[in-house]
């Protein structure tokens, strides 16, 4: 597009010289007319000439088609008329004239001309007030017999609209818009051919878009120096140079306010037969942004390009250029600082070699679930050859509230894998997670997959319900999970994690996480519990005191956002147990509000007298669907269940009556009668 009015300048100079300099100088004395079949010469041809002087001193020139070295090509149709037309042995003057020509691609065109050709090829040629574009053309052009020539040239005031008619790949690119260009410039051709040109050009008020809306501006403003070097025959080297800029510009899916950035960018490229390609490349965005590269990369992405620094500092770059690109993930809400440095090689539309290098690297999520702090190190690939070895090491960070110790990750990188081979440990609290032997593959597609072993050293349980908020448990979490896959945002395992706790064991089949680092992440597992000490558990929870021991099975739980949205779940005292079986009185006024019954077997006012009863058996199962639990007991008594069966003397049941129970009323139940423990403890 910033080519396109310097490739017509061109033409319409050339166009001009060679025509008008193909006339011999005549003296005459009356009307006088010429016919030339053909004249040739290095690199041009012009067919069909006719030349016609009046008496009055009018003249005009017809030519029916020239052909002229690239990047001029073929020009038909070109007439000259002069209101003066003098021409003697030792010079050609047109003075008031107009000049219309045809140009393939383009229509017809017709500007005011003045020119004087002397003997030896001198030439003085003005051309103004060419319409093109929605602008205005004006050159100013002298050859000396040398054959050196010098130009001066502007293009005001050029549409979109306008060059878009002109230029066929706008219609491809579906570009529409408002706005005027202008470019200026001088230019120098020697003896030899050589050009050189430089100039400026300005784009003001340009509002314009694509179909698709991936590129925008609004009231775009971008100053240009442009310098043009070379041979026409061979190549020409075209130097842009951002002098000023302003507006808002966006190309899916970074969007820049530029009024506000510090952008630098000098762009090279080599123009061959026509065709531009990217040489070199600099660009910086002031303590955001650097760039340097080096190439030959054509508008098709064929070629190479070179990437020798791309850095990145944070957090000055976070906003405008790593944001838009995580959108929608866990990171697209980041507190950042630090350093990233990374190098590559684009070939043949794609790349063959990259690396990063990391230097003091930490960021934070804003719901400070995901914390890295001083990360370092250097990724490396190659998409062809043997791998390079890469690492990356944190001095330490969190997850979900759980400090992370210091980790080193060594990995290698080869085509679209990756390979962690070995052991790699990830303190996690006073325990660990470490994983083993860790493999992926197509990493350059959407949904990578992994495939790991891992197993997690014994974790206290007091330190991680903690640092989770919930309530203190004692015990410890451990396990192994081995065949782990991570594919499709899914971890999922076939092994259990193993948690021993309240002098018992809880594990954990199967577990499965979907959108693991998504804003709600959804969970499935089997959960069995074997023989917990209830008096150690109801201690942890100020339910009242229960002694004996408790089995179960949480079977089909499924979280939302950490939080069980469904399950069928059933908890009972075990019959293999042989020691004491008492239950307090808060235990049972606990029991009885969740079950909303109440109490069989004593009178209400003797109740109050016993602190502590005796039990044969305990059980309570709860099916959550649809935020309702299903309630139900170890059997029925007269359309209530049983949560309770008493043995002894006084003897009790607690019954239960609510079939139906809503879920967070129950939660809220138990968040109540533990607030009201503590208070009465105080």
């Amino acid at each position: 597009m910033i080519a396109l009015p310097i490739r017509l300048a061109t033409r319409l100079v050339v166009c001009s010289l060679l025509a008008l300099t193909g006339s011999s100088a005549l003296a005459v004395p009356g009307a006088v007319s010429l016919e030339i079949e053909v004249i040739g010469g290095e690199g041009f041809v012009v067919y069909d000439i006719h030349a016609r002087l009046d008496a009055s001193g009018a003249g005009q020139l017809s030519i029916g088609h020239m052909t002229l070295p690239p990047p001029v090509g073929r020009v038909d149709d070109v007439e000259i008329h002069c209101a003066t037309l003098r021409l003697s042995t030792r010079a050609l003057h047109c003075r008031q004239g107009r000049a219309r020509l045809s140009v393939p691609g383009l229509p017809p065109l017709s500007a005011a001309v003045s020119l004087t050709a002397g003997t030896g090829g001198r030439v003085a040629l003005q051309l103004e007030d060419l319409q093109l574009a929605g602008g205005r053309v004006s050159i100013d052009l002298r050859r000396e017999a040398d054959g050196r020539v010098a130009t001066a040239f502007s293009l005001e005031g050029l549409s979109l609209e306008g060059l878009s008619a002109l230029w066929p790949q706008a219609a491809v690119t579906g570009l529409t818009g408002d706005g005027a260009g202008h470019l200026r410039g001088d230019a120098q051709i020697g003896a030899d051919g050589r050009i050189s040109a430089h100039g400026e050009l300005s784009i003001h008020g340009t509002t314009v878009a694509t179909d698709d809306g991936a590129v925008a501006t609004e009231n775009l403003a971008v100053d240009l120096r442009w310098r043009l070097v070379g041979w026409p025959d061979r190549a020409l080297e075209l130097i842009l140079e951002l002098a000023d800029s302003g507006g808002l510009a966006y190309a899916e899916p970074v969007f820049l306010d530029l009024d506000e950035a510090a952008l630098a960018v000098e762009a090279r490229f080599l123009i061959e037969q026509g065709t531009p390609r990217l040489h070199a490349l600099r660009l910086s965005d002031g303590e955001a942004l650097a760039l340097e590269a080096v190439g030959r990369l054509g508008a098709d992405g064929k070629g190479w390009l070179a990437v020798n620094r791309l850095e990145v500092r944070l957090p000055a770059a976070y906003p405008g250029y790593l944001q838009p690109f995580l959108i929608g993930t866990p990171l697209d809400q980041l507190d950042s600082r630090g350093r990233v440095q990374a190098q590559g090689l684009w070939r043949d539309g794609r790349w063959a070699r990259l690396g990063v290098d990391i230097e003091a690297l930490g960021f934070s999520t804003r719901d400070r679930q995901l914390t890295i702090t001083g990360l370092d190190g250097g990724l490396h690939w190659r998409l062809e050859g043997p791998s390079v070895p890469s690492s990356l090491a944190w001095s330490g960070g969190r997850l979900f509230g759980l400090e992370l110790g210091p980790t080193e990750l060594r990995m290698h990188f080869a085509a679209d894998s990756i390979d962690m081979p070995g052991a790699t440990r990830i303190p996690i609290l006073d325990g660990a997670l470490v994983i083993e032997n860790l493999a992926a593959r197509g990493i350059g597609a959407a949904a990578p997959a992994f495939q790991f072993d891992a197993r997690l050293e014994p974790l206290s349980l007091e330190q991680l319900t903690a640092a989770l908020g919930w309530p203190t448990l004692g015990g410890e979490l451990a396990g192994r999970l081995p065949g782990a896959t991570y594919a499709n945002r899914i971890l999922a395992t076939e092994g259990t994690l193993e948690i021993q706790a309240f002098d018992g064991r809880i594990s954990i089949e199967a577990p499965r996480i979907e959108a693991l680092l998504s804003p709600l992440p959804r969970v499935t597992a089997d959960i069995r519990i074997h023989d917990l000490d209830l008096e150690q558990l109801t201690g942890a929870f100020a339910f009242g005191q229960i002694t004996g021991r408790l089995d179960g099975e949480i079977i089909g739980l499924r979280m939302l956002d950490w939080r069980p949205s469904a399950f069928d779940a059933w908890l009972a005292t075990s019959t293999r147990y042989r020691g004491p079986r008492r239950i307090s009185q808060r235990a049972i006024d606990n029991l009885t509000a969740i079950g909303g019954g109440g109490v069989a077997g004593l009178p209400g006012g003797l109740l109050r007298v016993f602190s502590e009863f005796g039990y044969d058996r305990i059980g309570l199962s709860c099916s959550l669907r649809n935020e309702v639990c299903l309630m139900d007991g170890i059997g029925s008594t007269n359309g209530a269940y049983v949560i309770v069966r008493g043995r002894g003397l006084p003897r009790i049941d607690v019954l239960g009556t609510a079939r139906r129970v809503s879920w967070p009323v129950l939660l809220a139940q138990l968040a109540a009668l533990e607030r009201l423990e503590d208070a009465e403890g105080r």
